[in-house]
């Protein structure tokens, strides 16, 4: 089930105590910060939450039938690899919740 950014924000000004639309600023920060770290060469890491990277592939093209086109695909990826503080609570949660069952 997916949160909308909204959902986001609200549980986190919730448990911080800091007002929405405060985080939500930083929330909109740290997406405008993270592409420019990457572009950088930088790998901006999310304290508790996990690692962002750029991976290199070989670019490719694609034969678009439909539109008898070409379309090129870049050869940039970007990697997250979750932190081992992030792995052990969504395994804590996940058990404590029981498995196949949904999130309340």
């Amino acid at each position: 089930m997916r949160t909308s950014n909204k959902t986001l924000a609200a549980e986190v000004a919730k448990n911080t105590g800091y007002p929405v639309e405060v985080v939500k600023d930083v929330l909109q920060g740290v997406a405008i910060i993270v592409p420019r770290m990457l572009s950088e060469g930088l790998k901006p890491n999310l304290w508790g939450l996990g690692t962002f990277s750029l991976a290199e592939r070989t670019g490719r093209i694609l034969a678009n039938g439909p539109l008898k086109g070409v379309v090129q695909l870049g050869s940039h990826c970007v990697k997250f690899k979750t932190s081992r503080a992030l792995n052990k609570a969504y395994r804590l949660f996940r058990d404590e919740r029981g498995p196949n069952k949904e999130p309340n």
